[in-house]
């Protein structure tokens, strides 16, 4: 991440090891809506796939998360899934045949996340009540919330689930699926992912290129 007068930046890093090239493109949940709508071009392309982040919810652990366009909005901003969602994607992926999707150049689409079963009670509570508080205030929530942030053990405990377990299973899906495409392109969360490339770097990736992209501009908008 860097930030100069115009706003801040993300930086998008490629990956090479042999043919295969992985891109690795930090992600906010609300930004420039140029950033996004870029981001659904980049994408496309044959013998590519896409693997994003999610975390699923087989056994409804987890409050849904409302849509942050009011918030996006209030400061000049946009909304992710506005303009860049890659289940759109994988849908019109499975509504066209093998050859029309060649002809398209849609890309492959993939979750690479873990189940909220995976995740401890506690880590379950911080994200409901993060959630929660992002709508209204509640006092209840407030108290969880604040129980679990100011008691170390529990912190890191959340942050095992949130960020080290993610990882793992990201990296597991690169190595089991992502061996057979000529490209990757791995739009997951800003502090996911310089662990990531470090985990790639030991597996024999090499850094080859960085670019840095405008994601907030000071001013919102262009």
């Amino acid at each position: 991440v860097h930030m100069d007068r115009r706003g801040l930046y993300v930086v998008q890093r490629e990956l090479v090891k042999g043919e295969q090239i992985i891109q690795l493109v930090p992600m906010v949940h609300i930004g420039k809506k140029g950033f996004y709508q870029q981001l659904s071009k980049d994408v496309q392309g044959e013998d590519t796939l896409v693997l994003f982040e999610g975390i699923s919810d087989r056994k409804n652990r987890i409050t849904p998360a409302g849509p942050r366009t009011k918030l996006a909005k209030l400061v000049g901003l946009s909304d992710q899934p506005e303009h860049f969602n890659p289940l759109s994607i994988k849908k019109a992926h499975a509504t066209t045949s093998v050859a029309q999707a060649k002809s398209l150049e849609l890309p492959e689409i993939m979750r690479a996340d873990v189940d909220s079963s995976e995740f401890a009670q506690v880590t379950v509570d911080f994200i409901n009540c993060s959630e929660q508080l992002l709508k209204r205030f509640d006092p209840k929530c407030l108290s969880r919330y604040l129980e679990i942030v100011n008691n170390r053990q529990k912190m890191k405990l959340v942050l095992s689930d949130l960020i080290d377990k993610r990882n793992k299973r990201l990296v597991d899906c690169i190595v089991e699926r992502g061996s057979t495409f000529r490209r990757l392109v791995i739009p997951w969360g800003v502090f996911h992912l310089h662990e990531v490339e470090q985990m790639l770097l030991q597996r024999g990736y090499k850094r080859d290129k960085a670019e840095m992209r405008l994601v907030i501009p000071i001013l919102g908008e262009d």
